[in-house]
């Protein structure tokens, strides 16, 4: 009896140390799937924060162009602008310089019209 009492002992520890050792060894299957699963997360959300980052660069640079082009647009008008109010103040001045040259050819001509006739007087007083 005391013998088959210590093989079923034997036994039931037996049984316990496969027990153990099959939780065990789950808990070790569980905890590699786990840290699996953890660096695909941290794999997954890296590659977020990357594409968000790309997008946002990507974002900055074009609108970094637009108002590039914004102020190249801006800039091609002032210059025309500016050129086109040196053009009507050149124009204003050319005009402004041939009527003051027409008056001054119509004084000149008023004078030497008025100094015939004192000439003319002159004569006839003569």
């Amino acid at each position: 009896a005391r013998s088959k009492r210590t093989q079923e002992l034997w036994f039931l520890e037996l049984r316990r140390r496969r027990q153990e050792a099959e939780e065990k060894r789950l808990r070790a299957e569980n905890e590699r799937r786990e840290a699996a699963r953890r660096r695909r997360a941290e794999k997954l959300r890296k590659q977020r924060e990357e594409e968000e980052l790309r997008l946002a660069v990507e974002k900055a640079n074009e609108e970094a162009r637009r108002r590039e082009t914004e102020l190249r647009e801006a800039e091609i008008k002032r210059a025309h602008e500016l050129a086109e109010r040196l053009r009507k103040e050149e124009s204003e001045a050319r005009k402004r310089e041939e009527e003051r040259r027409l008056e001054l050819q119509r004084r000149a001509q008023e004078e030497e019209r008025r100094a015939l006739q004192i000439r003319e007087m002159e004569r006839k007083a003569l």
